[in-house]
C-alpha cells in the first residue's frame, strides 16, 4: 500500500479562543491563522475545492482560502451559534445552528438555497447527506430526514427522550445515532422506522457512531461499546468508571482510536477492545475526534494543544500549542490545499 504524499498537507482546527489554525501536517509549524470570529470556533472545518468552510459561535459560517486563510465570504443568517460541522455535497453546504434551523448554502457565493425550521430546539448535531437525503439530530429529541435539494421533511424519528447532539452515521441503508437519553438507535434510512435500540450505555451518548465492517463503535460517559450493526447486540465493551467518552471513535485498519475526558488518547483492538497503547500527555479532557492521515493521528485537547501521534506506537510526533484556549473540534486534514478534498475524522492509516 502506498503512503499518501503528505509534503503539502495541512491540518486545520478551530479553538475556543476564536481562532482557526492551519499547521503543517508533518512538522506542526503554523501555516496561517484566521482570527476574525469573535466567539469560539466549535465547528470542525470542511474543505472543498480549495476553500475551508467553518462555523463559529458568533453565528457565522465562514469560507476561507485554504492556502492563505483569507476570507472569501461570510454567511450571517443564523441568529445563534453555528456549532455543528458543515457538510458539502453537490455544490451545497449544509449546516445547523443553535437557532434550531438547518441551512443549505451555495458553495460559491454563500447565498442561502433553503432553510428547514421544523426543529423545536437547537441543532448541535452535524448533518449527514447520503443519496439526496440529509439526516440531522436536534436538541428537541428528534432525528430528522430532509430532502437535500428542497429542505422538505421526509420523516421524523421521535423516540429519543433527550436531545440528539450525536451526529448521525449512515451505513447500508441504516442511520445510527446516540442520544442524551442513554441510548443508541438504529433507524431505517428510507422510512424512519426503528431497527433496534441499545439501552445499556450507562450514560448520555454525545459520541457519534463509527460503523466499520458490520460493527458500530460508540462511546458514552461510562464506557466504550462495539455493537453488532444488524442487531444492536454488544460485541465488547470497555468500562471507564472514572471518566467518559464524548469523542467520536476513529477506526482504521483494525484499530480504534478515541480520546476521553481524563485526557487520555487510546488505541484499542477494534475486534476485541484490548488496549494497544495509550497517549496521556494532554492535561485537559479530549472531546475532539481524531483524524488519521499518512501514519499519524491528529487530535485536539482542552489544554489548547493539537497533537500528532504515531498510529502504530502512540509516540508523539509534534504538538502545536499556539491556541490560548481549548480545542473541542475534530482536526481536518487537507492533503493539498489547492484543490483536494479534506479528510475529517476518517482516512487510511498507512
Amino acid at each position: 500500500m502506498m503512503v499518501p504524499d503528505s509534503s503539502d498537507a495541512i491540518v486545520c482546527v478551530g479553538a475556543d479562543d476564536g481562532g482557526l489554525y492551519a499547521v503543517d501536517a508533518n512538522t506542526g509549524t503554523e501555516r496561517w491563522t484566521f482570527t476574525e470570529p469573535s466567539q469560539p470556533v466549535g465547528s470542525s472545518p470542511t474543505v472543498s475545492g480549495g476553500t475551508v468552510y467553518v462555523g463559529a459561535e458568533d453565528g457565522n459560517l465562514y469560507a476561507l482560502d485554504a492556502k492563505t486563510g483569507e476570507r472569501e465570504w461570510t454567511f450571517s443568517d443564523p441568529s445563534r451559534p453555528v456549532a455543528p460541522s458543515p457538510m458539502v455535497s453537490g455544490g451545497t453546504i449544509y449546516v445547523g445552528a443553535k437557532d434550531g434551523v438547518v441551512y443549505a448554502v451555495d458553495e460559491e457565493g454563500g447565498d442561502p438555497t433553503w432553510t428547514a425550521e421544523e426543529s423545536a430546539g437547537p441543532v448541535s448535531s452535524s448533518p449527514t447527506v447520503v443519496d439526496g437525503t440529509l439526516y440531522v439530530g436536534s436538541d428537541d429529541g428528534n432525528l430528522y430526514a430532509v430532502d437535500a435539494e428542497t429542505g422538505e421533511r421526509k420523516w421524523t424519528f421521535a423516540k429519543p427522550l433527550g436531545p440528539v447532539s450525536s451526529s448521525p452515521t449512515v451505513s447500508e441503508g441504516t442511520v445510527y445515532v446516540g442520544s442524551d437519553d442513554r441510548r443508541v438507535y438504529a433507524v431505517d434510512a428510507d422510512t424512519g422506522d426503528a431497527v433496534w435500540t441499545f439501552d445499556e450505555p450507562r450514560g448520555p451518548v454525545f459520541s457519534s457512531p463509527a460503523v466499520v465492517d458490520g460493527t458500530v463503535y460508540v462511546g458514552s460517559w461510562k464506557a466504550l461499546f462495539a455493537l453488532d450493526s444488524e442487531t444492536g447486540d454488544p460485541v465488547w465493551s470497555v468500562e471507564l468508571p472514572k471518566t467518559g467518552v464524548d469523542a467520536s471513535p476513529t477506526v482504521v485498519d483494525g484499530t480504534l482510536y478515541v480520546g476521553s475526558l481524563d485526557g487520555v488518547f487510546r488505541a484499542l483492538d477494534a475486534e476485541t477492545g484490548a488496549k494497544k497503547w495509550i497517549f496521556s500527555e494532554p492535561s485537559g479532557w479530549i472531546v475532539s475526534a481524531a483524524t488519521a492521515f499518512a501514519g499519524a493521528l491528529y487530535v485536539g485537547a482542552d489544554d489548547g494543544t493539537l497533537y500528532a501521534v504515531n498510529g502504530e506506537t502512540g509516540e508523539k510526533r509534534w504538538a502545536f500549542d499556539e491556541p490560548s484556549a481549548g480545542i473541542s473540534t475534530a482536526p481536518t486534514v487537507v492533503p493539498s490545499p489547492g484543490n483536494a478534498p479534506s479528510i475529517e475524522n476518517r482516512g487510511e492509516l498507512v
